[in-house]
């Protein structure tokens, strides 16, 4: 059973800590304004739980359908259970991503799903992702505008 969180009652607490540390939560967040990514869905994948957040809520805020997961093996999992994912957003130091990357990359199919991938270090291990699969980079903290303009270079026009 999922639970559906409001980003309001998502406050960092030991038990919103415990209560999403299985992985995967979707997340929903009241939306306003302009709509760059409605009818996409995205992927965020992210082991701490405020960057998790924070990636979803801007997502979510341009319009997008965002699913969660806070591991490389939980990822796979919602790239295996969800319909169509159209971009994947992760964290490269979460634990499993770059096993996960692999996999994901050895799926017939896989190479059209653009990964954008959020560094610590910018530009320090970009190359080295690029070549593991990864489509293109954005260093964190994250500027909100500067992710979805990314996204809109990446993801097919809907509509």
């Amino acid at each position: 059973m999922k639970r559906v969180l409001v980003a309001e009652e998502a406050v960092q607490t030991q038990a919103t800590a415990e209560l999403i540390a299985n992985a995967t939560v979707d997340v929903k967040i009241a939306t306003t304004g302009e709509y760059p990514l409605v009818g996409h869905r995205i992927l965020v994948v992210d082991d701490d739980i405020r960057n998790l957040l924070a990636t979803a809520s801007t997502l979510e805020k341009n319009g997008a359908e965002v699913k969660t997961a806070r591991s490389g093996i939980a990822a796979l999992k919602k790239l295996k259970d969800c319909q169509q994912i159209d971009l994947v957003v992760l964290d490269i130091v979460t634990p499993g991503i770059a096993g996960a990357l692999q996999e994901i990359r050895r799926q017939p199919g896989s190479h059209p799903l653009p990964i954008i991938a959020l560094t610590p270090c910018p530009q320090r291990d970009d190359q080295r992702w690029l070549r593991a699969g990864v489509n293109d980079c954005i260093a964190k903290p994250i500027d909100g505008e500067r992710l979805i303009s990314l996204i809109g270079l990446w993801l097919p026009k809907v509509g």
